[in-house]
C-alpha cells in the first residue's frame, strides 16, 4: 500500500509541472514554488533535489499528464483525499488571506476530488499558478511589498542589522538576509541551553570574521544582536527556510559543520545541542550521511561518545 508521504511528494512534483503550464519560470517564481513545498512533510534531501529537477527544466504535457495519473492513483481513500486537500487549504491560506478567485477554484478542486471527477488538472493548474504568483509579487506592486514587509518583521536579526548597520547598505538583499539567517541558526545552537556563554560568543564571533568577512566589532554587535533576540524568540522555520534559498547543496553542508563548532565551544557537545542541530539539518535537506559526517568532525570524547 502506498505511504501518505509518497502521495505527498507525487503531488508536490505534479504542482511544480503545472507551474511550466506556459514553459516558465523565472527566478521569482522557482523560490515561490521552493517556499511553497518547503512545508510538505518530511521530504527528504534526496526527494528535495529530484523536486529541484522538475524545477530546472520545462514539464511538457505529456510528463504531466503521467504525473496526473500518479496522483489520482495514490487519492483511493477519503482520508487520502482528506490529507491533499487538508494541505492545499494550508497553501494558499499560509499568508493570512484568501481571494475569492483562490476560494472558487479550491472549492471547485475539493468537490472533484472528492468525487474523482476529471478535470482536477486544469484546477490544481490554476491554483497553484495563483499561489506562485501571489508569492512571487507577480499579482501587483501591494503584494510584493507585504511580502517584503513580512521577510522584514519576521526575522528580528535582520530589523536590527539594517537599524544598526546603516553601512552594509552596499550588500546585496539577499545576502544580508542569508547572513541573518546564519546567524540567527548559529545563535539557536547557542541558546539550546537557555544561556550564552562567553566562549560560545566568542566562536560566533570568530565564525562571522572568517568565514562571513565581517570585521571584528561588526561582529560583536551581530552576536549582541543575535544574542538578544534568540532569547526573545525567532521565526526558526521562516530564517531556515530563507537559509535554504540562498545556498548551495554544499554550503549547506559545511554550515552544519559550523553549527558543531558552536556547540563545542562551550563544555563539550550536549545530546540537546546534537539533536537541536539535527532539527536544523532536517530543515536545511541534509543527508543523513553529511549529518553524521559534520558531527565526526567534533571528538568522541568531546561528543561524550554521542
Amino acid at each position: 500500500m502506498e505511504t501518505t508521504h509518497t502521495m505527498f511528494f507525487k503531488l508536490a512534483k505534479l504542482m511544480i509541472a503545472v507551474s511550466w503550464a506556459d514553459g516558465e519560470l523565472d527566478n521569482s517564481e522557482i523560490n515561490a514554488l521552493k517556499e511553497m513545498l518547503f512545508s510538505f512533510p518530511d521530504l527528504d534531501a534526496k526527494e528535495w533535489a529530484e523536486l529541484e529537477l522538475y524545477m530546472d527544466s520545462p514539464v511538457g504535457d505529456a510528463e504531466r499528464d503521467i504525473l496526473l495519473e500518479d496522483v489520482v492513483a495514490s487519492l483511493g481513500s477519503a482520508s487520502d483525499k482528506d490529507r491533499v486537500l487538508k494541505t492545499i487549504t494550508e497553501l494558499i491560506t499560509a499568508d493570512g488571506t484568501v481571494s475569492e478567485e483562490e476560494q472558487a477554484v479550491f472549492n471547485e478542486l475539493k468537490s472533484a476530488i472528492e468525487s474523482s471527477r476529471t478535470g482536477v488538472l486544469g484546477l490544481i493548474s490554476r491554483l497553484t499558478g495563483g499561489i506562485v504568483k501571489k508569492k512571487s509579487g507577480k499579482n501587483n506592486d501591494r503584494v510584493f511589498r507585504e511580502q517584503h514587509l513580512e521577510d522584514f518583521i519576521r526575522n528580528k536579526v535582520l530589523y536590527d542589522v539594517k537599524r544598526n548597520f546603516p553601512e552594509m547598505a552596499q550588500i546585496s538583499e539577499d545576502q544580508l538576509k542569508k547572513l541573518t539567517a546564519a546567524a540567527a541558526l548559529m545563535g539557536r545552537v547557542a541558546a539550546v541551553d537557555n544561556e550564552f556563554s562567553s566562549k560560545e560568543r566568542a566562536t560566533l564571533i570568530s565564525l562571522l570574521v572568517s568565514d562571513w568577512n565581517m570585521t571584528e566589532p561588526e561582529a560583536e554587535l551581530l552576536a549582541e544582536i543575535v544574542e538578544q533576540r534568540v532569547m526573545e524568540g525567532i521565526d526558526y522555520h521562516y530564517v531556515t527556510l530563507s537559509f535554504f534559498n540562498r545556498t548551495t547543496p554544499t554550503e549547506r553542508k559545511d554550515f552544519i559543520k559550523c553549527l558543531f563548532r558552536i556547540a563545542n565551544a562551550s563544555e563539550k557537545t550536549s545530546s540537546e545541542e546534537i539533536e537541536e542541530i539535527r532539527s536544523i539539518a532536517q530543515g536545511l535537506k541534509i543527508s543523513h550521511a553529511d549529518f553524521i559526517e559534520a558531527k565526526l568532525t567534533i571528538s568522541d570524547n568531546d561528543r561524550k561518545g554521542l
